[in-house]
């Protein structure tokens, strides 16, 4: 794969540079005709003459660098339009609606009837085609930017970020925007090569304008030519065609360039932090009262209440479907308010408010379900980690803590096993030295030795350091080796609180 994209590139400068050289330094100007009519190559002209006397080989540069630009310029105003409506449709419901309206009637019509249409009117000049060729050709890549957008908002390392106190901005740059960037690639390449062989098409129909040089204009001219064939001036018809496809199949694979390690580049942290963070560590308290849970029609959960101190170790448990991980999303503030009614309370903080943001990753940290899911898959871990935790000594210390070396740092989430991943969540849970940690189904996807392995590596941690566990499982077994308390949920009801012995 680095081998063909060196060798396209290699191609597309050469083709790039041989064209704007020659046409700044070529003795003949593109139009002039004050030579031979159709001559055959010779030392002077070294690809002939056309029909009416003009060098070729001066007309053939022009013509290239024209095409180019036109690409260029066409897939740029393309792929920022897609990018940024997809952007804003992913983000913003009512935008949503109006820019999905747009692309639904542009991509009703055919682009090239819109441009017959537009051209009869205008002339069809080289800015009106490249401003139709930009302005019909974002719809198709906005819904995938729209529907990755989408799907990363929902994603464990977005919502974090979100709750810990990252600007939009930040996360745009930091989570969503490396994310995308492929999609931003492929349709940046795909709509270059695109307009140069619409651009072509078109000249070769004789839409546009006959005074800018493009190949598409070269091929026409020598199409109605007929009398090329008979005098071997061929070369006037097939070297554009030939430039166009060194462009088009060739050089411009390097769509399929391979993503080169991204390296730490800096400790700073990326996400506001509260002025006059409170230290509750030994005093808080995780209240819930009267919770209600709602989605739609559906009641999750009626009037539940409970309450739990930091350094004590309660599991929650229940079928699947009973309404666990909602709970556990209400206490951490990670569910809309219209989702939930009631009071839930960390450190006398209402987590319904804006002022969640003192306690979320810091007086309490959550672990999610799957590691994996939980980790973006285009920063390092060591990126990850200091967004949260800049001090690289801290980072290195609760690493240690959890027997992974500083080398991890260094390596993307998918470079590494699921028990590394698993162990990598409780460092960065530990890290701020919470109160409270929530743990929602956390070894679910382990192996049950394995499983036992990342249980009391918890375990030990928060019980060293008097933290508060709520623990999420569907295996009565580890919630009665682990816990002090033990909830069951039925029938939207916390319907029993067992006693472990």
């Amino acid at each position: 794969m680095l081998k063909k994209f060196k060798v396209s590139t290699f191609l597309f400068l050469m083709i790039l540079l041989l064209s704007f050289f020659m046409m700044k330094f070529s003795p003949y100007a593109p139009n002039s005709i004050a030579f031979e009519m159709s001559m055959l190559p010779n030392q002077a002209h070294l690809l002939g003459t056309n029909a009416m006397g003009q060098d070729v080989l001066t007309r053939l540069a022009h013509a290239t660098f024209t095409s180019l630009l036109f690409g260029l310029i066409v897939s740029m105003i393309s792929t920022a339009l897609s990018a940024i409506l997809g952007l804003l449709a992913g983000f913003h419901q009512l935008s949503d609606k109006f820019i999905n309206g747009l692309a639904n009637i542009l991509m009703v019509f055919p682009n090239l009837l819109i441009i017959l249409i537009v051209a009869a009117f205008t002339g069809g000049g080289f800015l009106e085609l490249i401003l139709m060729m930009s302005f019909l050709t974002w719809p198709a890549y906005m819904r995938l930017i729209r529907a990755e957008v989408l799907q990363l908002k929902e994603m464990a390392y977005v919502i974090s970020a979100k709750n810990f106190g990252g600007s939009m901005w930040h996360i745009l740059r930091q989570h969503i925007l490396p994310n995308i960037s492929s999609l931003v690639k492929s349709k940046f390449i795909i709509q270059f090569r695109g307009a140069i062989i619409a651009e072509t098409g078109l000249a070769f129909l004789g839409i546009g304008d006959p005074n800018v040089i493009t190949l598409g204009n070269i091929i026409n001219e020598g199409f109605v030519n007929k009398l090329i064939f008979l005098n071997n001036s061929w070369l006037w018809l097939v070297l554009p065609a030939i430039v166009i496809l060194l462009l088009t199949t060739i050089c411009l694979t390097f769509a399929n360039e391979p993503q080169n390690n991204l390296k730490i580049t800096s400790n700073k942290k990326k996400l506001k932090k509260s002025q006059n963070p409170k230290n509750y560590f030994g005093n808080a308290n995780l209240c819930v009262t009267d919770l209600t849970l709602q989605f739609d029609d559906k009641l999750i959960l009626e009037q539940v209440s409970f309450e739990m101190k930091a350094g004590e170790i309660v599991s929650i448990v229940g079928a699947s479907g009973v309404g666990k991980t909602s709970f556990v999303k209400a206490i951490y503030g990670l569910l809309p308010p219209e989702n939930m009614s009631g009071n839930v309370q960390i450190a006398e903080i209402d987590m319904t408010t804006a002022a969640k943001k003192e306690v979320i990753g810091k007086t309490c940290t959550y672990i999610y379900q799957d590691a994996n899911a939980a980790f973006n898959p285009v920063l390092t871990i060591g990126e990850q980690f200091y967004e949260y935790q800049s001090n690289r000594q801290k980072v290195a210390e609760a690493l240690e803590n959890v027997g992974l070396n500083e080398t991890i740092l260094q390596s993307y989430p998918h470079e590494n096993s699921g028990g590394m991943l698993s162990r990598a969540m409780i460092a960065l849970a530990i890290i701020n030295e919470p109160d409270f940690i929530i743990a929602d189904e956390c070894t679910s996807a382990l192996d049950p030795i394995l499983k036992k392995e990342i249980v009391d590596l918890l375990v030990s941690k928060i019980k060293n350091r008097q933290i508060g566990l709520l623990f999420i499982t569907h295996e009565l077994e580890i919630a009665h080796s682990i816990s002090d308390r033990i909830l069951r949920i039925e029938n939207q009801k916390f319907i029993e609180e067992v006693a472990v012995i």
